[in-house]
């Protein structure tokens, strides 16, 4: 986040002290009418830093700063902490207007306080930069002023606005997967975003995305942005997909083919899969039993995401009674003989339908 504000002085033009008070900012840049006089480097503690770094990067800003004929400021420095927690940088104005840019790098929660004034004196100048109303965190509407040589105060003076928090961004499915997890058709996903201080930034919310495929573990990513700059982003995940339909085979036992028949039960056994979400429910083995023709077995498997696929076997036959028999012949002589002449016939008759007719001579 950066904020720039812009100021006019008419008095001297030197001997003004910037002066940053630091809770937890480990990096930052503030410029001075487009010149750095802070960089990140000078914000950083000697926690977790290299000591020959360290002394090197104070050697270096020392020596930059005496090339320039002007004192380096006042460091405080804990050696137990990641941030320097005051600098105070002698600073030279022009006349006119000025213009100051912060830009806070540092860790959500950090803030900075810089206490420099948009202060104005048509006649005696600015003599002093006192107590100030200091900008520090986050708030909108936050005024910086100062008071001139005769001790009136500036009329001119500037309104900050400082949010560091990121937008709050959630993100919802339609429709809803079902108790298992899974959805049978497309997805869409929307995203929606709130801030609590600058306000979410029109335009900067991602689409709604629709997901069509099939797959596992799916996400979504969005994001949006606040009037600050600050970006807040989601991942909408866990997404299950599955449109296919499980597959389902039948076997029976013993196979009497088609139309055909069979003397004894017939079982059928079905087999079930499912590619991606898996098989919730397979038919157990059905056992036909009752007599009669053109019988047929049928099952259904569904999957996890609620998908259904059907089979019927081919018709057959179950015939569990013997056949009958009858045996017809003419009556015998009257000495109970036949001659060769004699015919005689039978009828087997059973459940499939068969006929067979023998003759004897």
């Amino acid at each position: 986040m950066t904020v720039t504000r812009t100021f006019a002085i008419t008095g001297p033009l030197d001997g003004y002290t910037l002066r940053v008070v630091n809770r937890g900012v480990t990096s930052a840049v503030i410029a001075l009418n487009g010149r750095a006089v802070l960089n990140p480097e000078d914000f950083k503690g000697r926690k977790g830093k290299d000591e020959e770094k360290d002394k090197k990067g104070d050697k270096d800003r020392d020596n930059k700063d005496s090339d320039k004929g002007k004192d380096k400021g006042r460091y405080d420095r804990d050696g137990d902490s990641d941030f320097v927690p005051l600098i105070e940088r002698p600073v030279d104005l022009r006349a006119g207007n000025n213009q100051i840019a912060v830009e806070l790098r540092g860790k959500p929660g950090a803030s900075l306080t810089v206490e420099t004034f948009t202060c104005a004196d048509a006649g005696s100048g600015i003599a002093i930069c006192p107590a100030a109303v200091v900008v520090s965190g986050e708030g909108a509407n936050q005024v910086i002023s100062g008071t001139a040589t005769a001790g009136n105060t500036a009329e001119a003076s500037v309104t900050l606005n400082i949010d560091k928090t990121a937008p709050i961004v959630t993100a919802s499915q339609s429709p809803d997967a079902n108790a298992r997890g899974w959805n049978n058709g497309p997805v869409v996903v929307t995203f929606a975003a709130t801030d609590a201080l600058s306000g979410v930034e029109p335009g900067t919310l991602s689409a709604p995305v629709t997901l069509s495929g099939d797959g596992a573990n799916q996400s979504v990513p969005g994001q949006a942005r606040d009037l600050a700059g600050n970006v807040g982003s989601v991942t909408r995940a866990g997404i299950n997909i599955d449109q296919a339909r499980p597959i389902i085979t039948v076997a029976l036992s013993p196979d009497p083919g088609p139309g055909g028949f069979a003397a004894v039960p017939v079982t059928a056994h079905f087999s079930c899969s499912d590619a991606l979400s898996g098989v919730l429910t397979c038919p157990f083995d059905q056992v036909v039993g009752q007599e009669g023709s053109n019988l047929t077995a049928t099952g259904t498997v569904t999957d996890f995401a609620g998908n259904n696929a059907d089979v019927t076997s081919a018709p057959f036959g179950v015939d569990l009674t013997p056949p009958t028999i009858t045996l017809s012949v003419p009556p015998a002589n009257a000495n109970s003989w036949y001659n060769a002449g004699t015919k005689s016939h039978s009828d087997v008759t059973a459940l499939r339908g068969e006929h067979w007719r023998q003759l004897t001579l």
